[in-house]
């Protein structure tokens, strides 16, 4: 086991705990029993070794499914998985088989937004609704905690990227057999095509899961050079998930990912090659030759209605006075949504309607009766923030935030071997990607908040790791 010596290896109570699940699971229906029998399973495995929890995350966030929009607790696996990785090192941790934890710079901005939340929580009717809001950023920063914890030791680094690499070439290759078999929902099609939404459920959070992901495996290819030299298996997982991600997220027609991953991977591209300027004018030509392409009518009509809806994000107009059509009513339904997050805020500009209460505050503040459905959110995180916890909450993300972003390029400027600089570079390009993405959506959803607080943690480990410190103070 990673981690462990001989004498830390007490395996009687896990063998005794297994019996007892293998005499419960051969006398319950095969679906219960199954079910009990996986998660007994998996709870002995990461109780014996906290660390092999972060892979099975990488694959609970794609395939697990979304939580209730009901009043009930989520229970869904990614968030009992989450619950137990913690539990298992705060184990670790009190028993003394791990000295210390690595909190980081973020660990206390994050305490802040979540009092914040809490206080926000108080003046609520729902409380149980605020509670399920809270706990994703308390999964969020838990992970991350766990994370630069574990992940200092590069065996657990490279076991836990790898299971990012396989999870995200499974998930992307789902979205190719959706895109090409034309399998899924009637308003998934866009002309001739169907937009890709992997085990997500809708294709913008499967956009958005690609653009935080993808990033790792194109910034793993680029610095491990295999062109040059024969690759590890890392690298080779990194050089599949790089082909099938990226194909995948051009079969989302997902927007708002599109210019997610291209501000990400343009961030990495000026700050670390050599031509790096240079690069992103020639990628900014390539974008202005297709909009010329698309004047000229030499694009498919259905990229060129998509390529002219790209603008329509960052307009802000009155809705009310808008009639929606079937050509912009993606556009003006996000605008609504907007401008109700807004109307809650000039009411209640402190602490805002309180943490998850959006959608039941929106019948209130919606624009008009066009738009009565809610949708879970406001399709803006910074609007969303603002209208649930106000101003002080709002504050109190961006300083958490900027701390997420103040720990990326410390573990940047600390990281020395190739690999190392390769997460880091992806992770700030992932991390840039959803800050942008968050502008037109949600991507705390369906597990990607543990998954982003894996992806920070990663650049916390590298940042704390000994041999990195020692080489930069000698």
């Amino acid at each position: 086991m990673i981690g462990l010596t001989e004498t830390d290896r007490r395996p009687w109570p896990a063998i005794g705990l297994a019996a007892v699940l293998g005499l419960l699971g051969g006398v319950l229906p095969p679906l219960y029993g199954t079910a009990l029998l996986a998660g007994g399973v998996t709870t002995i495995v990461i109780l014996i070794e906290p660390s092999l929890g972060l892979s099975a995350l990488s694959f609970a966030v794609p395939f697990g499914p979304s939580g209730s929009t009901g009043n009930s607790l989520p229970v869904t696996p990614t968030d009992a998985l989450v619950v137990l990785i913690l539990g298992a090192t705060l184990l670790f941790w009190w028993s003394g088989r791990r000295e210390t934890l690595t909190l980081t710079v973020a660990f206390w901005p994050g305490i802040v937004f979540i009092l914040v939340a809490a206080l926000s929580a108080t003046f609520v009717g729902d409380l149980v609704t605020s509670l399920k809001e809270i706990l994703r950023w308390v999964e969020l920063l838990g992970i991350l905690v766990v994370t630069a914890t574990l992940c200092q030791n590069e065996r657990v680094r490279r076991l836990t990227v790898g299971a990012l690499l396989v999870a995200l070439t499974l998930e992307a290759g789902l979205g190719w057999a959706q895109f090409f078999l034309r399998r899924g929902p009637p308003s998934f099609r866009i002309g001739p095509f169907l937009r890709a939404y992997g085990s997500f459920g809708q294709p913008n959070p499967f956009g958005g899961y690609l653009a935080m992901t993808l990033p790792i495996a194109i910034a793993i290819v680029v610095w491990q050079r295999p062109w040059q030299k024969r690759p590890d298996i890392l690298t080779g997982l990194a050089l599949l998930a790089t082909g099938v991600g990226g194909g995948a997220l051009l079969m989302s027609l997902s927007r708002g990912a599109w210019i997610g991953v291209a501000v990400g991977i343009a961030v990495v591209v000026w700050r670390q090659t050599r031509r790096g300027g240079s690069l992103i004018l020639l990628g900014l030509l390539a974008f202005a030759a297709l909009f010329a392409m698309d004047a000229l009518h030499l694009v498919p009509p259905v990229i060129s209605q998509r390529l002219a809806q790209i603008t329509d994000y960052f307009g802000v107009y009155d809705v009310s006075k808008v009639t929606p059509t079937s050509q912009n009513w993606a556009i003006i339904e996000r605008m609504a949504h907007w401008q109700a997050a807004w109307n809650m805020y000039q009411a209640h500009p402190i602490l805002g309607v309180g943490p998850g209460h959006y959608p039941i505050a929106y019948p209130d503040y919606r624009v008009n009766a066009i738009w009565q459905d809610p949708l879970g959110h406001a399709h803006n995180v910074y609007l969303n923030v603002l209208a649930e916890e106000g101003f002080v909450g709002l504050l109190s993300y961006l300083v958490q935030w900027l701390a997420w972003l103040w720990l990326i390029l410390s573990g940047w400027r600390r990281a020395r071997r190739p690999l190392d600089q390769a997460l880091v570079a992806g992770g700030l390009a992932g991390f840039a990607a959803v800050a942008f993405h968050n502008i037109v959506d949600d991507l705390y959803v369906h597990g990607l908040n543990a998954q982003l607080g894996l992806l920070i943690g990663l650049a916390g480990a590298i940042d704390r790791q000994p041999g990195n410190n020692l080489q930069e103070s000698s």
